[in-house]
């Protein structure tokens, strides 16, 4: 068995969760690796103990010491789907090519990040086998199809991590709605997920090798979207909005399978999480 010490893990992208996900992984030991394809942020890496790579990932996968970035026991894919003006297979044919030099790489387990918007809105609670090819409201991309150039390899080991709306360090939640007097579909549950759970739910991922498949990690809380967004403002000093009290499209994406496998979450009540002074949001 691989220990900690020799474990490798290269993390291909180190953007908002990307880095601290790197830097947890440091402090519990592993070998860290991690790429950016900006120079200015190689010392941001270095500081925090993460071993910097400069690496494109387009059409080709590019850049400095690709192959020795590529030398590892776990990849794990941050990246968000990318956009090409007039190419709408652009963000399909980077993703192929990143899992095709995983498998030329010889790498044992990739580790994805992908997004509850493969659920459509079936208002009721959705499970990791009720995800289907549908388009993000956000990008346009079905990231189903991106999460198929992985998982349909059967050379790779692939743990797909399916995130609800992304909150903590500088994506503070009022901010969201802050222009807004109104929060419209009050009465429909939030699917949020803390960056303290992304770090989390990732080194499990890899510290759990039984781990197989895709696992939604959303925090267990049953909150409205009017009680969160009223917190989340409140917090921030602004006026409550009102609420519209309907409730339309829904989803509440169940993390069941996550806790079945043992998983804790950190930030389970993003309720209080909202009531705690937190300087670094």
């Amino acid at each position: 068995m691989i220990t900690k010490g020799c474990l490798k893990v290269s993390v291909l992208g180190c953007g908002w969760a990307g880095l601290p996900t790197a830097a947890a992984l440091v402090k519990n030991g592993y070998t860290v690796k991690g790429s950016t394809t900006h120079l200015t942020n190689m010392s941001s890496l270095a500081l925090n103990g993460v071993l910097p790579y400069r690496v494109i990932a387009s059409l080709a996968v590019e850049g400095e010491r690709v192959t020795e970035f590529f030398n590892t026991d776990v990849l794990i894919v941050t990246l968000p789907p990318p956009r090409m003006q007039g190419l709408p297979d652009y963000h399909l044919k980077v993703h192929r090519e990143i899992a095709a030099q995983a498998i030329r790489s010889n790498i044992q387990r990739v580790i994805l990040y992908s997004s509850t918007s493969v659920y459509p809105e079936t208002q009721g609670v959705v499970s990791e086998s009720d995800a289907t090819v549908t388009p993000s409201a956000h990008s346009g991309v079905a990231l189903l199809e991106i999460e198929r150039c992985y998982t349909a390899q059967k050379e790779l080991d692939v743990v797909v991590l399916r995130f609800g709306g992304l909150i903590g360090p500088m994506r503070h939640p009022g901010k969201f709605l802050r222009e807004r007097n109104q929060i419209v579909n009050s009465a429909a549950p939030v699917n949020m997920v803390h960056l303290d759970d992304v770090v989390g739910a990732s080194v499990f991922a890899i510290e759990k090798p039984l781990l197989a498949g895709a696992y939604n990690v959303v925090a267990p809380i049953e909150a409205t979207r009017g009680a969160f967004y009223k917190a989340a403002l409140t917090t921030m000093g602004q006026p409550e909005p009102a609420c519209d009290g309907l409730l339309g499209n829904f989803k509440r994406v169940s993390s069941e399978r996550l806790i079945n496998a043992g998983y804790q979450f950190k930030q389970a009540d993003l309720l209080r999480w909202l009531k705690t002074p937190d300087q670094m949001r």
